[in-house]
């Protein structure tokens, strides 16, 4: 301090100047009171000046510890920056793609459910179709071998015309079912009263074979039909894996998802990452901003 040296010539020319002569007894007067009112005063800036200088060592000891920090904790979210973007982008690629995987399970399983259901009720249908379509052919083919039987037996024509046979023999016509256009015309015949030219052998004849058509008919009918239910049963165990294997794989991403902690603890995780102070730009702006300003301070007197 400037003003230290100062006190200490004033002194000492003051006390020169007061200094007794000639043995003469030293009486207190008003220099001498300025003298002790200096050097109290010189002391009291002499403490004031050490306690400033150990404020000011611990202020730049504090400046400085906390310049390293900061610095430390810059490089720190330099390198942390890196890893927490790929980190988010890790976790918003796993969860889309687990979203994406569920949600094709799931479509798939009810797509497979769709389709079983639609061959199930088209396979319903069928078997309805089947079973009225055979029961008919049955009836048909019952009606014909009571028919053959009563012609061979010698039933006349007339009362060959008032049975129940007869208006079949001619619904069967209608269907087209005497497949040889000779025997259709020459049943014909024998089916309108008064116009018998053919004789009954012949008439039989021709109904063994239609019977035998639809003999024929009604095998195809059933094997049809058997062919039907094996394909359908095909269907549905190929379905039936499919859902199973829709059903695993649900179940698999399901327990993935919870073993990730779900939607929303990844979502957690994304908003945790963005709250991170490395995560946020601003935070890095202002640290940069006040490493000057720390140095400053440290080289102010």
């Amino acid at each position: 301090m400037a003003v230290v040296p100062r006190v200490f010539l004033v002194l000492a020319v003051l006390g020169v100047l007061t200094t007794p002569s000639g043995g003469a007894k030293t009486r207190a007067n008003p220099i001498r009171r300025v003298i002790t009112m200096l050097q109290m005063m010189m002391k009291k800036s002499e403490d004031s000046a050490s306690v400033e200088e150990q404020l000011f060592d611990k202020f730049m000891c504090q400046c400085k510890k906390s310049q390293e920090t900061l610095t430390k904790s810059m490089d720190f979210c330099k390198e942390k920056i890196p890893q927490l973007e790929s980190s988010v982008e890790e976790l918003n690629a796993g969860k889309t793609s687990l979203s994406q995987g569920l949600k094709q399970a799931k479509q798939d399983r009810s797509d497979a459910e769709k389709s079983l259901k639609e061959a199930g009720a088209m396979r319903s249908g069928d078997a309805k179709t089947y079973a009225k379509d055979s029961t008919e052919a049955k009836v048909n083919l019952k009606a014909m071998g009571g028919a053959i039987r009563a012609l061979k037996k010698g039933i006349s024509q007339g009362d060959f015309l008032q049975t129940g046979a007869a208006s079949l023999l001619q619904g069967l016509l209608a269907m087209g079912k005497a497949r040889n256009p000779y025997d259709r015309e020459a049943l014909g015949r024998f089916l309108q009263e008064g116009d018998s030219t053919e004789d009954s052998s012949e008439i039989v004849g021709i109904l063994e074979q239609m019977k035998s058509d639809m003999t024929a008919d009604l095998k195809g009918m059933k094997e049809a039909e058997i062919d039907a239910i094996g394909q359908f049963e095909a269907l549905g165990n190929a379905k039936a894996k499919q859902i199973a294997a829709a059903n695993q794989a649900i179940e698999s991403l399901g327990t993935l998802r919870q073993h990730e902690g779900g939607a929303r603890a990844d979502e957690g995780r994304l908003e945790g990452h963005k709250r991170t102070p490395c995560e946020r730009p601003g935070d890095i702006r202002q640290d940069h901003a006040f490493v000057p300003e720390a140095r400053c301070r440290l080289r102010r007197p």
